[in-house]
C-alpha cells in the first residue's frame, strides 16, 4: 500500500449537490481531519483574485471554505484564519465582502487576513531566481496550512492549481509584479518549456518557504481559454480534489483537465525540489476514478489568426517564445470587444518580416521587443514579455479605451 501522504481524493457533483456535502465527502475519502485533531492556528488559502462569483470559475467557493473552517473547529483548533492577497491594486477586505466571505467568518468564528497588510519575514532559498523575498509571517509560522485553489488554465504556468495559488497568491503587489517576470530562459519556446520560465522557478521557490498540510482543489467550475484565469471561458467539471501532497494534488489536477503534468514546468520543478510527487501512478487514487473524468480545457494560450478575424483582428506570428504569446492570448482575450471598436488592426509578434499599415489605415502594434527591429509604420509594446494593458492601448492610439480595471492603477 502507498504511504498515506500520497493519498489524492477525487469526487464529482451529484445532481447539483451543495458544495458543502461535497466538501465532507471529499475529505472522508482521505480521510481528513486526522484523528488526533488540530491544534494551534490554521490558515486556509482561497483563491480570490478579483471580486467575480465562483460562478465564473475565477474564484473559490466561499461554501467550500466554511466547510472547512468548521471541520477545523470542529477538530479542536483554537484559531482558524482565511488569509488571501488578491490581485494586484486590489483591495482584499472588498474582495472578501463582496464574494460572502465576512459573513461567513463571522458567522463560523474565523479570522479574515488580508495577506497585504501582514507583518512580512525576510526568507533566503535555493531559488534560480529569486533567492531572498518576504513572505507573510502568519502564513509562514501557521501551525497547519490549508490550500484551497480553483481549478483554472494559465496563460504564462499551463495550469493555475494548488503550487501557483501558494506561491503567487500570498505576496504583496511589488512581488507579485516581479515573480510574473520571465527570467533568464527567454529567446525560444523549447528554452522555456524544458527549463522553466522566472515564473515556474519562482512559484517553486516559494513554496519551498511554506509548510502545506492539505491541498483542497476547488473544480466544481474552472476558467480554461484566451483570458483565463480571470477573464476566460466557464467551464463546470463539476470535479473536487485533495490530498496531502502538494504536487501529487496539481499533477492530478492537471491531468484531468487534459495536460500532462510533466509538460508542466513548475510541477517539474517542484518534484525535483522535493516538494512532492508527480507521477500519478505512484499515488494512491481514491474516489471517482481518473480516467472517468471528462472535463478537458481549452489552453489560456490560442492566438490562432482565425480565432479573432471575425472582430477584425488579424494575427502575425513570426518566431515567438511562449511568454509573448501567452501575454497577447491573454490581452486579446480579455479585450476582444474594445479592439473590434478599432477594428481593422493587426498585431505583430516574435521576428516577423517586415510588415506596413495597408491602405485601409490599419492600426499596426508590434508586441515584444523581437518584434522590434521590424518596426515600420506602427506602434511598438516593449518587454519580453510585454506586462502593461495600458501600453498596448496607447500604441493603438486609444488610451481613452483603456479604463481602469480591478482596482488596478498605473501602467498595468
Amino acid at each position: 500500500m502507498k504511504p498515506a501522504n500520497r493519498r489524492v481524493a477525487i469526487a464529482r457533483q451529484h445532481n447539483g449537490e451543495d458544495p458543502a456535502l461535497m466538501t465532507r465527502r471529499l475529505l472522508g475519502l482521505l480521510p481528513w481531519p486526522p484523528k488526533e485533531g488540530l491544534k494551534g492556528c490554521v490558515v486556509i488559502k482561497p483563491n480570490l483574485l478579483v471580486p467575480l462569483p465562483a460562478s465564473t470559475g475565477a474564484t473559490t467557493r466561499v461554501e467550500v471554505v466554511r466547510t472547512i473552517a468548521q471541520m477545523c473547529l470542529e477538530a479542536g483548533a483554537g484559531d482558524v484564519v482565511v488569509a488571501e492577497s488578491s490581485n494586484w491594486g486590489v483591495d482584499t477586505d472588498e474582495v472578501f465582502k463582496t464574494l460572502g466571505y465576512t459573513d461567513m467568518a463571522r458567522e463560523v468564528g474565523c479570522r479574515l487576513l488580508s495577506i497585504k497588510r501582514d507583518e512580512m519575514e525576510e526568507v533566503e532559498v535555493s531559488g534560480q531566481f529569486m533567492r531572498r523575498f518576504r513572505v507573510p509571517v502568519t502564513l509562514r509560522h501557521a501551525d497547519y496550512l490549508i490550500n484551497v485553489p480553483k481549478l483554472k488554465a494559465h496563460g504564462m504556468a499551463y495550469v493555475t492549481v494548488g503550487l501557483k495559488n501558494l506561491g503567487v497568491g500570498s505576496h504583496t503587489d511589488d512581488q507579485k509584479e516581479m515573480m510574473h517576470r520571465i527570467g533568464d530562459f527567454r529567446a525560444l519556446t523549447p528554452e522555456i518549456r524544458a527549463k522553466g520560465s522566472g515564473l515556474d522557478h519562482n512559484i517553486v521557490s516559494v513554496n519551498l518557504a511554506y509548510r502545506c498540510d492539505l491541498t483542497v482543489v476547488d473544480g466544481i467550475e474552472g476558467q480554461e481559454g484566451p483570458g483565463s484565469p480571470l477573464s476566460g471561458q466557464l467551464n463546470h467539471p463539476g470535479v473536487m480534489i485533495a490530498g496531502f501532497d502538494r504536487v501529487g494534488v496539481d499533477a492530478v489536477a492537471s491531468e484531468a483537465i487534459g495536460v500532462t503534468p510533466t509538460k508542466v514546468p513548475h510541477l517539474r520543478l517542484a518534484h525535483k525540489a522535493g516538494l512532492g510527487e508527480i507521477d500519478i501512478g505512484r499515488l494512491e487514487l481514491v474516489g471517482v476514478p481518473l480516467e472517468q473524468l471528462d472535463c478537458a480545457f481549452e489552453p489560456a494560450v490560442d492566438v490562432h489568426p482565425e480565432r479573432f478575424a471575425r472582430s477584425g483582428i488579424e494575427v502575425v506570428i513570426g518566431r515567438a517564445c511562449y511568454a509573448c504569446l501567452s501575454e497577447l492570448s491573454y490581452f486579446l482575450g480579455r479585450h476582444v470587444d474594445d479592439l473590434a471598436q478599432l477594428a481593422p488592426v493587426t498585431f505583430c509578434v516574435g521576428d516577423v518580416d517586415r510588415i506596413k499599415a495597408s491602405a485601409d489605415r490599419r492600426r499596426l502594434v508590434f508586441f515584444g521587443n523581437c518584434a522590434r527591429k521590424h518596426l515600420y509604420g506602427g506602434g511598438h509594446v516593449t518587454g519580453c514579455p510585454p506586462r502593461s494593458r495600458r501600453q498596448v492601448f496607447e500604441a493603438l492610439g486609444a488610451a481613452d479605451l483603456y479604463s481602469t480595471d480591478e482596482g488596478v492603477e498605473g501602467t498595468r
